[in-house]
């Protein structure tokens, strides 16, 4: 029998949390999967029932769940700390994550969200885990979060960040050089104005878009930029539709660029959309090139040109440098990624 899609997806993450529940311990109360995973109480009970189903977990009345099995007892156990925006190129990369956990059995990783505006790292319990990976939400660290990690006596990786000369591991893509890197792919199309719109929370991403307009200064483009002012919870394509659209209704509906730079992937449609309300044709009039993974690109209209993170090589980095930081070889480790061009029919040449 097929499940409903919302009880699918909550019986994959909850089974592959069983991880961390060997046979007879209590697993989450509904509360706590409401909670967790923000879902309804029909969703949670439709799942649980499956996992009884198939012996996967039991339940004692008016006591709670409690897990039946038992699972790479020689694994590794990861945490995967995240902070609770709604991006897609972080959930993705997670789901990558957890992928590659499943398919090479030394390895068990669990996920946790966390708060990334209002709590501090200490929240985070690395009690009997093995390495912690972390997606840090600001671009420096506080001397509060920075004595915590230097207090863990496991590895611990920042994922996204170049950490300088702090003595914890890193593995990130050179956003830097990406934005580098699309700022000159514009200029040999022959865009000379751009518009580049931030569509990601976080200090972090404002100071490496920076490269993009200090760039386009150099080669003598001009560059305006657009922020949504992105917040938690709140979704990229619906703020990046506002945004430019109320940049072109302050325009009187002329556009003062010829090509958009976007940051991120997500609120591309948002963009086309604001875009085609006012009568422009995309690439014909405006083109677009996103600063992203290579998710759904391809299934935009027009196919989407991107300067690309390659999201395996980084899964594959973290994993091995974690690897090989449990095996002694190294006390941590630094690992930056190029990107590139993922030159499809969103961009067209100015002449």
């Amino acid at each position: 029998m097929r499940l409903d899609p919302q009880v699918q997806r909550l019986y994959e993450q909850l089974e592959r949390e069983l991880d961390s529940f060997p046979a007879g311990t209590r697993f989450y109360s509904l509360h706590e999967i409401a909670t967790k995973f923000r879902v309804h109480r029909r969703v949670i009970d439709a799942t649980i029932l499956q996992m009884k189903s198939r012996g996967l977990i039991e339940s004692i009345p008016r006591v709670g769940c409690f897990s039946k099995v038992t699972r790479k007892p020689d694994s590794r156990r990861i945490l995967l700390a995240e902070p609770d925006w709604p991006s897609g190129t972080t959930s993705r990369w997670s789901c990558a994550a957890l992928e590659y956990a499943e398919q090479h059995k030394n390895w068990n990783l669990v996920r946790r969200l966390y708060n990334g505006e209002h709590e501090e790292l200490s929240a985070i319990s690395t009690r009997n885990f093995d390495a912690l990976m972390i997606r840090y939400w600001h671009s420096s660290f506080s001397a509060a979060d920075m004595r915590w990690l230097s207090e863990q006596s496991i590895p611990v990786v920042m994922l996204g960040m170049d950490v300088g000369d702090f003595e914890i591991s890193s593995v990130c893509s050179d956003d830097n050089a990406g934005a580098i890197l699309a700022c000159g792919y514009l200029h040999r199309k022959g865009h000379r104005r751009v518009l580049m719109v931030i569509s990601e929370p976080g200090q972090k991403i404002r100071e490496w878009s920076r490269r993009f307009p200090d760039t386009a200064e150099i080669l003598g483009m001009e560059c305006s930029m657009l922020d949504c002012h992105m917040e938690n919870f709140t979704y990229a394509r619906n703020q990046a539709y506002e945004a430019v659209r109320n940049y072109l209704l302050a325009h009187d509906g002329k556009a003062d660029f010829t090509a958009v730079y976007v940051i991120a992937g997500e609120s591309v449609p948002g963009v086309m959309k604001a875009i085609r309300e006012f009568g422009y044709h995309i690439p014909d009039d405006i083109s677009i090139l996103a600063h992203t993974d290579d998710a759904d690109g391809e299934f935009i209209h027009p196919p989407l040109s991107i300067v690309a993170y390659d999201q395996s090589a980084e899964v594959e980095a973290v994993f091995r440098g974690i690897r090989e930081c449990l095996q002694g070889k190294y006390n941590s480790f630094h690992v930056k990624l190029p990107m590139r061009i993922i030159e499809r029919d969103s961009v067209a040449a100015r002449t």
